[in-house]
């Protein structure tokens, strides 16, 4: 029990390095071809993931009530149609269930779990599974309530690629566009968005002001963010897309994204909406950033097979 212990936190100790370094550590990219506007491109994973907080290293349940197989199935099933709820009920997790006894007993059906196809790792308000997929794929999902204020809940997301080198040591890149990741969460893809909700009440759009990018060392830390706002449903979702130098814009482009995802207890939030996400108060509205309005923006991306990409002046981001 005890060399179980110390082989779980040296693992998860081992993935937090990985994530929060690899990003400085160029003789560790994974080569990859350069992305066309739908291919998948890579990025370093610390641009954009947070260090795995400590209590996803405690786990109430370290025997898992579910299978490996029903485990996969289970959380596979629930993001097809999101549990079959609406949004901001998330997972099948109602907005008004999430203090109580619901939230509790859905994540620790997960446990914890070390196999060649999925990896779970769970605390009471949390969960966190990591699907191994073909040719190195690894897909993550974290689901976890706000330990802090407990008003809102989160579903990040992230695909990468693992590769175990020559000396044993594990290194990670960030995929975007990848067609096993956007067939898993379709559902929270752009277009199936606008689709099931309509008109966001606001859509920002945000990309790294250049003193930030002059900072790094490599151009492929800089993004641009997509920002929808559904104040009548209580969520935003965020859609983190490479940014992409077309002569005097910068390009990203919806069908290469990450998401993130955000919904709230409208009752106990009272912080204005732009004070609650990165970089929000910097970002502009579409209309400015695009010359888009959110009409035309609505028509144009909820078409599923739109493959245009946004595009944004550069001198609206760059420092007089």
């Amino acid at each position: 029990m005890i060399l179980f212990i110390r082989e779980r936190i040296l693992f998860i100790v081992t993935l937090v390095l990985s994530l929060v370094l690899m990003g400085g550590c160029s003789t560790h990219k994974i080569p990859a071809p350069m992305p066309s506007k739908t291919q998948t491109s890579i990025l370093p994973v610390a641009t954009q993931t947070a260090a795995i907080p400590t209590d996803i290293m405690y786990s109430p349940t370290p025997h898992p009530k579910l299978s490996a197989i029903e485990v996969r199935q289970t959380i596979k099933s629930l993001l097809d149609n999101n549990g079959d709820c609406s949004l901001p009920c998330i997972l099948g997790l109602n907005n008004d269930g999430w203090i109580g006894q619901t939230i509790h007993p859905f994540f620790s059906k997960f446990g914890n779990l070390t196999t060649t196809d999925v990896e779970t790792f769970t605390s009471p308000n949390r969960l966190m599974a990591i699907f191994s997929e073909s040719d190195n794929l690894r897909i993550r999902l974290d689901l976890y309530l706000d330990p802090s204020k407990q008003d809102r809940m989160y579903l990040n997301t992230l695909a990468y690629y693992e590769v175990t080198d020559t000396e044993g040591l594990r290194h990670f890149g960030n995929t975007y566009g990848n067609p096993t990741y956007n067939q898993l969460f379709k559902y929270y893809m752009l277009p199936q968005i606008l689709t099931n909700y309509g008109i966001p009440t606001q859509v920002l759009l945000y990309s790294y002001k250049e003193e930030i990018g002059d900072l790094m060392a490599a151009d492929d830390f800089r993004y641009m963010k997509l920002i929808l706002y559904y104040q009548q449903n209580d969520f935003w979702i965020e859609y983190y897309m490479p940014r992409e130098t077309e002569g005097k814009y910068y390009a990203g482009c919806p069908v290469n994204s990450r998401i993130d995802l955000t919904t709230f207890l409208i009752s106990q939030n009272n912080e204005p909406f732009l004070d609650q996400i990165d970089f929000a108060p910097v970002s502009l509205p579409i209309e400015e950033a695009t010359g888009m309005i959110v009409d035309e923006f609505y028509q144009t991306f909820k078409d599923p097979e739109n493959t245009v990409c946004i595009k944004t002046p550069m001198e609206l981001w760059q420092i007089p």
